[in-house]
């Protein structure tokens, strides 16, 4: 079957949807591990949540820091880490998010769409 050039770009906007789509879930599933996160130690924070959808405010992400962290650096990285210190995640918790494996797997999807 032939492909016209219609189909090929509704097959690369779907991928991108199915990408953007995916970049979101990892960045609320690190942002409702973070608001867990503060829950336990005894805070809470508003609109940490407020860009994810219901479905993904329950998500949940490996948060923690990793024994041998990679240093995730660059505007992706510290785009982040902006965000979650920017709603109110204190910056020692920010960091250490920032050398977990969720936090890296979202800079490298990110890194990867650009």
């Amino acid at each position: 079957m032939k492909r016209t050039f219609m189909t090929a770009m509704t097959m690369i906007a779907a991928a991108g949807v199915a990408h953007g789509n995916e970049l979101q879930a990892k960045e609320c599933a690190i942002f409702a591990s973070a608001s867990a996160a503060l829950v336990d130690r005894g805070q809470t924070v508003q609109g940490l949540l407020a860009d994810c959808p219901m479905h993904l405010q329950v998500a949940n992400a490996d948060i923690t820091r990793l024994a041998n962290p990679p240093r995730y650096q660059g505007r992706v990285a510290g785009e982040l880490h902006q965000t979650l210190m920017q709603r109110g995640v204190p910056k020692d918790m920010a960091d250490q998010i920032a050398m977990s494996r969720a936090f890296g797997d979202w800079v490298n999807l990110r890194t990867s769409a650009l």
